[in-house]
């Protein structure tokens, strides 16, 4: 008896479910930060409210990044597991004087440095954002919170389509040869490569000699997020 009940434990554990997220921020609103289960190479991005679910299960690392933030990494526990909830306190990024300090709306400043006009002409994220602003339609969806939805959709779609043209570029033998990031890491590694805008600006100029190195960098700090 005591054998099965340890096994059926044991089967609960190992499954997947959804954990109920919540980022708290006392310095900005938590919303569009990006959360990666990097056990799994899933992906998910936080409301207005700073929330957000995640398929995971025990010892499933989770990474949360953002343009503002320092990056907070967490590993799920039995609690977190069995509560389906999960909280996350996080930092302020620190930003040395001879970076670029940006003020307005972070999302806006995301689409505007992420966006990359070489992948394609007009993306449908952006076509849908476009219409959404026009005339009489715009005050509404402003009101209905519908165009906000659009930025997020359109930042979303930045994000894959930046990765995507990475990819295209190097081969997975120089992200598991060069930089020892394994295959079903490198999604998870170019999304927290890319919130640095010095990452990205150096891609889009296509100075890939600043741009490899970055990532050499940007790789040590990953690997050592994720083997802890």
């Amino acid at each position: 008896m005591f054998f099965i009940f340890f096994v059926k434990t044991g089967f609960l554990y190992s499954q997947n479910r959804t954990i109920a997220g919540k980022i708290l921020a006392n310095f900005e609103i938590p919303e569009g930060m990006h959360i990666c289960n990097a056990t799994k190479d899933l992906y998910s991005i936080s409301n207005a409210d700073g929330e957000f679910e995640m398929e995971a299960e025990i010892n499933d690392t989770l990474i949360i990044t953002g343009v503002s933030i320092r990056v907070f990494k967490t590993v799920i526990n039995e609690k977190s597991y069995l509560t389906g909830k999960i909280v996350a306190n996080v930092e302020r990024k620190v930003f040395n004087l001879n970076e670029i300090i940006v003020e307005g709306n972070r999302q806006d400043f995301f689409i505007e440095n992420y966006y990359s006009k070489s992948i394609m002409k007009i993306s449908p994220a952006e076509k849908k954002l476009n219409n959404a602003k026009k005339g009489i339609n715009g005050i509404i969806n402003t009101l209905n919170g519908s165009l906000k939805y659009r930025v997020k959709e359109l930042e979303k779609e930045t994000r894959n389509l930046l990765v995507e043209d990475i990819r295209g570029k190097y081969e997975e033998e120089y992200f598991n040869d060069l930089l020892e990031v394994p295959c079903e890491y490198i999604n998870g590694f170019l999304n927290y490569c890319i919130d640095d805008m010095e990452v990205v600006d150096s891609f889009k100029r296509k100075r890939l000699n600043l741009f490899e190195f970055l990532l050499i960098n940007k790789s040590k700090e990953y690997k050592k997020l994720i083997s802890h």
